[in-house]
């Protein structure tokens, strides 16, 4: 059922860590938008976000929001091995739902995933922040625009220097599908292949090694990677190399996309979340290209916000685009099939580097899917 252009879009945010955080900063800044429930497992982060916002309903189970026939949608903000149950459920309620990234832990799940949302009517978003980031929406209006002529190659990665202590289901590949490839590459190499306009891959040829993490010990179970690296073929002739880490003797965090054209290139880099790691004054993002024969180098004059402010309004952009379609009925730019096809690609790099050769992708259509 679409909802009146005239009407709320009543919401629930399941999951209330960061991200559940920052969904709920971007509905609050949304004037069409209702948040009608909230709902966590923990008494402290339920009580305290339900005192500081002034949500109506807070609960500890998800099935008690999905029972609620007032709410429209969901953002599902929790733990990797939850997105799939969860997702499915509330589209079985008749929830459209905004979901945070990856769309599952394994292929096989992102594909059952797929196959209840294109069995369904409900509005369906995976929640891809970078690309709602306005340098990022600036850049691919520059790399639509031709600017660059034909991108045949490619730059991404998310490396980090120092151990950031993660633990619990994050290091168990069972509860997260892996380690940083699926934790930080996901977003740069989504980020990477939007821009370049969603080609999908042909064949991938993959290593990953957690040599750091076993000199380090960590506590817990650890059976996932500490890094990961790819080279990754697409279907329009282009690849991308890939490269991502938890840690790693790297002069410092790195995290970018560089695109290289027959008429220019671009480059994306950004700060952490916690301090833009002295980023402060790197540009949103840089163009090289050549007049009358000379080099030339460009960078955006207009977007005004701060690195932490860009990061802020990715999520406030991200959040109000999912509500339009809600409230339109109109198709999200972050859809279920595009979150499919990277799960292809981060199981395809895994198998790669457990059966040591390239692998080549098949896919088997999903009924339904378009």
């Amino acid at each position: 059922m679409r909802v009146s252009a005239n009407d709320k879009v009543n919401v629930a945010v399941i999951g209330l860590g960061w991200p559940g955080q920052r969904h709920l900063d971007g509905y609050a800044a949304t004037p069409f938008v209702h948040v009608g429930a909230i709902c966590d497992m923990s008494d402290d982060l339920l009580t305290g976000t339900r005192t500081a916002r002034g949500v109506e309903r807070a609960v500890h189970h998800y099935e008690d929001v999905l029972a609620m026939p007032e709410i429209d949608a969901v953002s599902v903000c929790l733990p990797n091995w939850l997105h799939v149950p969860v997702s499915i459920a509330a589209i079985g309620a008749g929830k459209h739902v905004l979901c945070e990234k990856p769309l599952a832990n394994t292929l096989a799940e992102g594909e059952r995933i797929a196959a209840a949302v294109h069995a369904s009517d409900r509005i369906f978003m995976l929640a891809l922040n970078n690309r709602f980031r306005v340098e990022i929406q600036a850049l691919k209006r520059i790399v639509d625009a031709g600017t660059l002529g034909e991108v045949y190659y490619a730059r991404a990665g998310w490396t980090r220097r120092k151990w950031a202590g993660l633990s619990g289901w994050f290091t168990d590949k069972a509860k997260s599908g892996g380690g940083p490839l699926i934790d930080l590459g996901v977003h740069m190499l989504d980020l990477t292949l939007w821009l370049m306009g969603s080609p999908r891959a042909t064949r991938v040829s993959g290593a990953v090694y957690d040599r750091l993490a076993r000199e380090l010990h960590p506590s817990g179970t650890f059976d996932v990677e500490d890094l990961a690296a790819a080279m990754i073929h697409l279907d329009n002739g282009a690849a991308i190399a890939l490269e991502t880490s938890w840690m790693s003797y790297t002069e410092r965090e790195y995290i970018y996309s560089e695109l290289l054209g027959t008429q220019g290139g671009a480059k994306f880099e950004r700060g952490n979340n916690r301090n833009d790691a002295g980023l402060g004054d790197m540009p949103p993002f840089q163009l090289f290209t050549s007049l009358a024969g000379e080099p030339v180098n460009a960078e955006p004059v207009d977007i005004a916000l701060s690195p932490m402010d860009r990061l802020l309004a990715s999520f406030a952009n991200e959040t109000r685009h999912f509500a339009e379609c809600v409230r339109d009925g109109t198709p999200p730019i972050a859809t279920v099939d595009q979150g499919l096809e990277i799960l292809r690609i981060l199981d395809a790099i895994y198998r790669s580097a457990a059966e040591d050769r390239e692998i080549t992708i098949s896919r088997q259509e999903i009924v339904g899917s378009r």
